[in-house]
């Protein structure tokens, strides 16, 4: 019984596909592409602007008029993305999931540094400097290749209990 329920498994997996627009996508990529590489380059530019002035911190030991500039520059890139895509991505779906949220990670990554000063916490700076990089790959790569016009669509999917 366990293999005429693999067998079935496998045959299902050779279902036809049919093919789907996909231009809600496309043209939501082409209304924000522009908007989302200002966005990804500000950001950017805000995590290089910010290195001075964290070794500033680290030096004095308080907040400066910098460091609360530099606060509210990755705020205003998160209010940015907000406007852009919307305030829940499951409800307004977008091409560029990774860019949408890369301004979060950044503030959290700018604000886990801050307080690096001050507790020791490398593993959290650590692990949010790597989610940073990785979503900012996925986001240039969102940013490089827009959505195909169609999409393979297989309805034909089953759920098969081979102990039974």
């Amino acid at each position: 019984m366990k293999y005429a329920a693999l067998i079935l498994l496998l045959l299902g997996f050779h279902a036809e596909a049919k093919i789907v627009d996909n231009a809600n996508a496309v043209e939501t990529y082409r209304k924000q592409l522009e908007e989302t590489k200002l966005i990804f380059q500000d950001t950017q530019q805000t995590l290089i602007d910010s290195a001075p002035v964290f070794e500033m911190y680290q030096a004095l030991g308080y907040t400066t008029p910098e460091v609360i500039a530099i606060s509210k520059r990755y705020l205003a890139l998160e209010e940015r993305t907000k406007k852009l895509y919307g305030e829940n991505l499951i409800l307004n779906p977008t091409p560029f999931n990774y860019c949408a949220t890369l301004p979060s990670v950044a503030y959290s990554l700018w604000m886990q540094r801050i307080d690096s000063v001050k507790r020791e916490n490398t593993s959290a700076v650590n692990s949010l400097a790597q989610s940073y990089i990785k979503q900012g790959k996925e986001c240039v790569d969102s940013i490089k290749n827009p959505p195909p016009e169609h999409l393979e669509e297989n309805d034909d999917v089953q759920i098969i209990d081979i102990d039974n």
